[in-house]
């Protein structure tokens, strides 16, 4: 990637095709969340899995407002647009670790490449690319939100209450509502030690992002009107299946999916099924003509 893209982000590739970029949220890094899925979706797409600024290996923004994430990801999709990264790399046969990382410029444009990307998020990454698609209509042909993507504004009750809660989901050895366990139906299952590890790595970025959420303005555009994938865990405590309806009711023109025995995190506790679903989803998107 181009520094002045990225500004030194930590960017996982893989596979060859349409450009799908996914976001990661707020209780890990982009190898966490979609390290089990890579394989299966680079078979038809080349993926483009960055860690957020201020997660994982990337550095932080100025500041954490949902806008400025959104400005972050529009440099990060002209690059992947612009043919900024023409090595591509199959996943490895390795399952833990089937992506490779760039963070430097490596190519020209490619000209066979579309205009548009399919766009997808969980958690907060749903929330960052559904205002992302939202600002840049023209640049995403088809968007995918798992466990996340309300734009809901915050009254000023509930920013109090953010404020004094801030910092209680922290709980990453227990099983009470504020601990790793609570974001997957099996608290036991594959992933679930892993998971608590990026949780740990990753609280005060996840703080900084909750109290921006809560504390700045949302961005003016918030309704896509691209065909959207609703894809939800059937046991997600964390962002209920109450959410998704919600956000069926302010975006045109959805699809709804409901995955079950998974929680929040419904792509390391069922990668099988949410990568069949993804790929169902966004084969409309597989043709770049």
């Amino acid at each position: 990637m181009n520094d002045n893209n990225d500004r030194g982000a930590r960017v996982w590739r893989a596979g060859s095709g349409p450009v799908m970029v996914l976001l990661h949220g707020e209780f890990g890094d982009a190898s966490t969340y979609w390290a089990p899925i890579a394989g299966t979706v680079a078979q038809r797409f080349e993926l483009v899995l960055p860690d957020l600024p201020g997660f994982g290996e990337s550095p932080p923004l100025a500041d954490y407002r949902l806008a400025t994430y959104v400005f972050w990801l529009r440099q990060l999709v002209d690059a992947a647009l612009s043919g900024a990264s023409q090595t591509q790399r199959e996943p490895s046969t390795d399952s833990k670790h089937p992506l490779t990382s760039t963070s430097g410029e490596t190519g020209g444009r490619d000209e066979r490449r579309a205009d548009s990307i399919v766009l997808g998020g969980i958690g907060f990454g749903a929330t960052v690319a559904r205002a992302f698609a939202a600002r840049y209509r023209t640049r995403v042909r088809r968007l995918i939100l798992s466990g996340g993507g309300s734009l809901e504004r915050p009254s000023r009750l509930h920013s109090l209450l953010s404020r004094i809660k801030s910092g209680q989901f922290g709980d990453t050895r227990g099983r009470g509502p504020r601990s790793v366990e609570h974001l997957f139906h099996d608290p036991t299952g594959h992933g679930v030690l892993e998971a608590r590890e990026a949780f740990e790595r990753t609280s005060a970025a996840r703080e900084r992002v909750r109290r921006a959420i809560v504390e700045a303005p949302l961005p003016p555009d918030l309704t896509p009107t691209c065909t959207t994938l609703l894809l939800w865990g059937s046991e997600d405590r964390y962002c209920p299946e109450s959410t998704q309806q919600t956000i069926a009711a302010e975006i045109p023109d959805t699809r709804q999916v409901t995955i079950f025995d998974a929680g929040h995190l419904v792509s390391i506790e069922q990668p099988h099924r949410f990568g069949a679903h993804l790929l169902d989803f966004a084969a409309i998107a597989s043709d770049p003509g």
